[in-house]
C-alpha cells in the first residue's frame, strides 16, 4: 500500500483481501473454509483468510478436533498431509489426473465413492448461496469474518429448523 495515502483513504480500501486466480479468473477477496457434519449437513467451524493463501495452510484451522468421526473428505486441491495421519484421521483425498495422463480405473472408483459423501459437505455452500452467497461488501477482514459466521449462523438455524420439522433427532 503507498504510503502517501491518507487515512480517509485508507478506510476506504480492502488492505487485508488479496488477490488470486481461481479456475482461470482473477478474484479479489477472502477464502471460506469450513467443516461440515457429513450426517446432518450442519457447518461446524469456519475458518476466513485472505483469497491468496493456499488450502494447505489453514486446513488444520478448519478441522473440528471435537468431531468423533476421524474421516477427512476433501477435494483435489488438497495433498495428503503427514500430521492429519499423526493425529488419527483418516484422509479420504480424491486423486487427480496428471497431464496428459488419465486415472486409471482404480483411481476414478475411488474418487466416484468418494465424491458421493463429499456431496453432503457440498450442501451447506448451496445453502449460504440462497443466503446471498459468499459475495460480501465490507472493507477488512474482522467486517467479513462477521458477515460470514452471521450467515453460516443462520444457514445452520434453518437447517436445525427444517431438521425438526422433518423429525430428525439431532442429539
Amino acid at each position: 500500500m503507498p504510503e502517501d495515502w491518507s487515512t480517509k483513504k485508507l478506510a476506504h480500501k480492502d488492505v487485508d483481501a488479496r488477490w488470486t486466480e481461481m479456475h482461470g479468473k482473477q478474484a479479489f477477496g477472502y477464502k471460506l473454509s469450513v467443516s461440515t457434519d457429513g450426517r446432518y449437513k450442519l457447518i461446524r467451524t469456519v475458518h476466513i483468510s485472505p483469497a491468496n493463501e493456499g488450502d494447505q495452510n489453514h486446513l488444520l484451522k478448519a478441522l473440528d478436533r471435537s468431531n468423533t468421526s476421524r474421516d477427512l473428505y476433501a477435494d483435489r486441491g488438497y495433498t495428503a498431509l503427514d500430521i492429519l495421519k499423526a493425529c488419527g484421521w483418516w484422509q479420504y483425498i480424491q486423486r487427480r489426473a496428471k497431464p496428459k495422463q488419465a486415472l486409471s480405473e482404480t483411481q476414478a472408483g475411488r474418487n466416484r465413492r468418494i465424491v458421493r459423501i463429499r456431496a453432503r459437505g457440498e450442501h451447506p455452500f448451496a445453502g449460504l448461496r440462497a443466503l446471498g452467497g459468499k459475495c460480501l461488501r465490507s472493507v477488512c477482514l474482522a467486517r467479513a469474518t462477521l458477515q460470514l459466521h452471521l450467515k453460516v449462523l443462520t444457514y445452520n438455524l434453518k437447517r436445525m429448523c427444517w431438521l425438526k420439522n422433518n423429525g430428525v433427532a439431532i442429539f
